[in-house]
C-alpha cells in the first residue's frame, strides 16, 4: 500500500529525489499533519487548523463544498465567507441566474480591503506582470496564500530560463507559512496549469530547463505532464513518484469491447503520506455535455470558455474517488485499505467529477449493473445536510433491450415519456430514493442530472438494469413532477415554503382521514403569495382529479400555509403543490409553479401507527398549540410529548420546535431593536446568524447590523 514503516526509507525522505512507481517498494512513515486524501481507505483527511492552533478540525468536505475554515485550508489563510455558486459548483459555470434570497452567504471578502476577490486556482491577477522580474516583489513582506497563488499565476516567462529562478520567485516567502511543502505543491500546479499548450511550440524539447520542458509537454502526450510535473517536484525538494495505469474516458460503456486508454499521474509525499494528483486532468480544459430543460433532449456541447483552467477536483484526489476513472498498473497505488480488483473497477457506477464535487454520496449498491428484484430497483444517494436544499436532481430511464413479451399495458408503458412516471425519486432530508418499477424484462439505461439552478442539467452517474422478472403491478404515477420529485427540497425553497411539518415525500395514510401538510412562508412573499394544492390518482381510464378533497389556507398574520387533504378511497394519490408569486412586471400578472409534490397511499393492509391513548392526547393538544401559536403554549406541548415518550425526532415535534424557535427569535429580535443596547444587539445577531433560521431572518439580520454600527458610532462620538 505504500505505507509501510522503514528506517532507511525515513532516512532518504530526508533528501527527497525522484522516484518511479517501480523503484518505490518502501515508502516512509512521517510525524507530520494529515492533508486530504488520506491512505488506506479514509475517506476524508485533515489539516491542522490555522485560525485554532492546538485544536483538531473537523474532517474535510468534498472540494467543492467546503465551510469557510475548510476553504481558507485549502485555499489560502485570507479571512472570507463562503464562495460563489460558480466557484463552489464549476460544473454548472452557465448557470448566472441569481436565486431569491439565496446568494447572500456566497460573499467572499478580505479583512484588508473588504472588497470581493476570488483565490480560486482560476482567479486571474487584473494586472499581471510582465517582463523582467521587479526585485521589489521579492521583499519579505507579510504574505497570504492567495498572494503567493496569485505570484504564480502571473509568474513572467524570463524565469523559465532555470529551475532555480522559477522556483526561488515562487516559493519566496513560502517558508514563512504554515505546510510549506503543501504550498509549494499547489503552487507549482497552479503554475504548470498557465502555461499557454493550446498550440505545439517551437525550439529543445527537453528538461533541461522550464521553458524547454514546456516545448516538449506542448508536443507530446499527456504523459509529459506527470514527468515534467515530478522533475519540477524533484527541483523543489518534494518527493513524488509518477503512476502508470488505465482511465475511464468520458466515452466509456462497459462491455463495448474497446480497451481502456493508458495514462499516468503522480503520487507526492506530504505529512507522512501519500497523495494522488492527476496533472493532466487538472491542467486541461474541461468540455461538457448539457442539457436544455428536458433529459429527453439531444445533447448539445458548450465550451467551458478559454483559457487555463485549473480543476482543482483532481489535485490530492481522495483515492476513494480517484478509482471510480483510474486503475494503476500497480495495486499498492490505489491507496485503498482494500485493492479493487480490475472487474471490480469495470464495474464501478460512471460517475462523472461532478457528482463527488456536490457532495454527493451514493449509499446503495456501488455498481454499475443492478439486478432487479421481483422487478424493482432501488438507487438512494446521500447529500451533505446543508446542502441538501440547494441542488436538484433529476434522472431518466429508457429501455435499451427488451428480452419480455408485451401486452395492451406494456405497450403503453415503455413509451419513453411514459417510463418517466414508473419512477419516484422521493427525497427525505438530505437523502434522495430513486425507486423503480420496471414494467417488462430486459435491459434499462438510468442516468442521473444535477442542477443548482433548475434549468441547466448534466449527467452525474449512469447505471445499467437488468430485470429478470417485470413488476406485476406496474401503475404509472398522475404526473411527472420531474426535477421537483417527491418531498420538498429546492423547489420549495425557490417557491417560498421554508420548514415543511412533512419532510419525506412519501406517506401511508388511512381512508377517510385528513393529512396535513403546513409551511413557513418567506417573509418578504407573505403579502404577494398564492398556495394552490391539486389531488389526483391513476386509473384504468386516466388520472383522476379530486378538487373538493384538498384545501390550501394561507395565513399571513402567522406567515404559514397549510394544506388540508381528505384521503378520498383506497390507493396511490399524488398530492401536488403550486405557489403563485408576481412576476416582476407592470401589469402584477402571477407566475404558477411546482413547488412540492407528495405520494399518499392509502392501504387498509397496512396496519396504523401504535400509539397509547396519552400520546394521541399529548399530539393533539401540540396541534392545537401550533393553532394558537403561542411560544409558551408550543414549549408545554412540546414538554408534553417527551413525557409521554414521543421522540424529539418525530415529524410533528420537530415542526412544533420549529415554529418555536421562529418565534423565540422574533420575539427577541423585536426586543433588541425596541431596547437600542449594543451588547443585546452583538448577541442576538450571532444568535440569528448561527441558527439555520438566517435566511428567513436576513432582512432582520441586515436592520441589526445597521443597528450595530449606529451604536457603535454613537458610543464613540457622542
Amino acid at each position: 500500500m505504500g505505507n509501510e514503516t522503514s528506517s532507511k526509507s525515513q532516512n532518504a525522505a530526508a533528501e527527497p529525489k525522484k522516484t518511479t512507481a517501480e523503484d518505490e517498494t518502501k515508502t516512509p512513515t512521517g510525524r507530520g499533519r494529515k492533508t486530504i486524501p488520506q491512505n488506506d481507505g479514509d475517506d476524508k483527511g485533515e489539516v491542522r487548523s490555522n485560525s485554532r492552533p492546538g485544536n483538531v478540525p473537523k474532517p474535510l468536505t468534498a472540494l467543492s463544498n467546503r465551510s469557510e475554515e475548510e476553504y481558507v485550508r485549502y485555499h489560502g489563510n485570507t479571512p472570507m465567507g463562503r464562495l460563489q455558486r460558480s466557484d463552489l459548483y464549476p460544473f454548472f459555470k452557465y448557470q448566472y441566474r441569481p436565486r431569491r434570497g439565496r446568494d447572500y452567504r456566497f460573499s467572499v471578502k478580505t479583512a484588508s480591503t473588504g472588497s470581493d476577490v476570488d483565490v480560486s486556482p482560476n482567479h486571474i491577477p487584473a494586472d499581471p506582470p510582465v517582463g523582467e522580474v521587479d526585485e521589489s516583489e521579492l521583499d519579505d513582506t507579510k504574505l497570504t496564500e492567495a498572494d503567493i497563488y496569485d505570484r504564480a499565476r502571473s509568474a513572467p516567462a524570463t524565469l523559465n530560463d532555470s529551475y532555480k529562478h522559477l522556483t526561488d520567485y515562487l516559493f519566496k516567502g513560502i517558508e514563512f507559512m504554515n505546510q510549506p511543502d503543501l504550498l509549494k505543491t499547489r503552487v507549482i500546479m497552479i503554475w504548470l496549469s498557465r502555461q499557454d499548450l493550446t498550440s505545439p511550440l517551437s525550439g529543445p524539447a527537453d528538461y533541461e530547463t522550464p521553458e524547454k520542458g514546456i516545448v516538449r509537454l506542448s508536443n507530446n502526450t499527456q504523459f509529459e505532464y506527470s514527468h515534467f510535473l515530478s522533475i519540477l517536484y524533484e527541483k523543489a525538494g518534494i518527493k513524488s513518484v509518477e503512476i502508470s495505469g488505465v482511465f475511464k474516458p468520458i466515452s466509456y460503456e462497459p462491455d463495448n469491447g474497446k480497451d481502456l486508454p493508458e495514462t499516468s499521474w503522480i503520487a507526492v509525499y506530504l505529512d507522512g503520506r501519500w497523495q494522488l494528483i492527476m496533472p493532466y486532468f487538472v491542467c486541461t480544459r474541461r468540455k461538457h455535455t448539457w442539457l436544455s430543460s428536458e433529459p429527453t433532449n439531444k445533447e448539445t456541447m458548450k465550451d467551458d470558455g478559454e483559457g487555463p483552467v485549473f480543476n482543482y477536483f483532481y489535485f490530492l484526489m481522495n483515492p476513494k474517488q480517484s478509482i471510480n476513472w483510474f486503475y494503476p498498473n500497480e495495486p499498492k497505488w490505489q491507496l485503498l485499505k482494500r485493492a479493487l480488483q480490475k472487474e471490480e473497477y469495470l464495474d464501478l457506477p460512471l460517475f462523472k467529477s461532478e457528482f463527488f464535487e456536490l457532495g454527493l454520496t451514493l449509499v446503495s449498491k456501488n455498481s454499475y449493473n443492478l439486478h432487479s428484484e421481483e422487478g424493482r430497483v432501488m438507487i438512494d444517494i446521500l447529500s451533505q445536510e446543508d446542502l441538501a436544499d440547494e441542488i436538484y436532481l433529476w434522472y431518466d430511464i429508457a429501455l435499451v433491450t427488451c428480452t419480455g413479451k408485451h401486452n395492451v399495458d406494456t405497450q403503453k408503458m415503455i413509451i419513453h415519456d411514459n417510463l418517466q412516471r414508473l419512477v419516484a425519486m422521493v427525497k427525505h432530508k438530505e437523502k434522495w430514493m430513486f425507486q423503480m418499477t420496471l414494467p417488462i424484462e430486459g435491459v434499462y439505461k438510468v442516468t442521473i442530472y444535477a442542477s443548482v439552478n433548475g434549468d441547466d442539467f448534466g449527467p452525474i452517474v449512469k447505471f445499467r438494469l437488468h430485470c429478470e422478472k417485470r413488476f406485476d403491478k406496474c401503475s404509472m404515477l398522475p404526473a411527472d413532477p420531474k426535477e421537483v420529485g417527491f418531498g420538498p427540497g429546492l423547489a420549495a425553497k425557490d417557491g417560498g415554503l421554508l420548514f415543511p411539518s412533512h419532510s419525506n415525500g412519501f406517506y401511508s395514510v388511512g381512508h377517510s382521514t385528513v393529512f396535513t401538510v403546513s409551511f413557513v412562508l418567506a417573509k418578504d412573499i407573505v403579502e404577494a403569495i398564492e398556495v394552490t394544492s391539486t389531488l389526483a390518482q391513476t386509473e384504468e381510464k386516466g388520472v383522476k382529479g379530486f378538487t373538493n378533497d384538498v384545501r390550501s389556507t394561507v395565513d399571513r398574520k402567522r406567515g404559514c400555509v397549510d394544506i388540508d387533504i381528505t384521503i378520498p378511497g383506497e390507493g396511490i394519490f399524488m398530492l401536488s403543490i403550486w405557489t403563485m408569486l408576481d412576476n416582476g412586471s407592470a401589469n402584477q400578472t402571477k407566475i404558477s409553479k411546482l413547488a412540492c409534490c407528495y405520494i399518499l397511499i392509502s392501504n387498509p393492509d397496512i396496519p396504523p401507527a401504535v400509539q397509547t391513548r396519552k400520546q394521541r392526547e399529548a399530539r393533539k393538544n401540540l396541534r392545537l398549540a401550533l393553532v394558537a401559536d403561542t411560544l409558551d403554549g408550543i414549549e408545554s406541548a412540546i414538554t408534553k410529548c417527551v413525557y409521554y415518550h414521543i421522540p424529539m425526532e418525530d415529524e410533528e415535534v420537530e415542526n412544533a420546535n420549529t415554529r418555536a424557535e421562529i418565534l423565540r427569535l422574533s420575539r427577541d429580535i423585536k426586543f433588541t431593536i425596541q431596547n437600542h443596547h449594543l451588547a443585546n444587539v452583538r448577541r442576538t445577531l450571532s444568535q440569528v446568524e448561527q441558527s439555520r433560521y438566517a435566511h428567513y431572518f436576513r432582512h432582520d439580520i441586515t436592520e441589526l447590523q445597521k443597528l450595530k454600527q449606529a451604536l457603535k458610532w454613537k458610543k464613540k462620538y457622542v
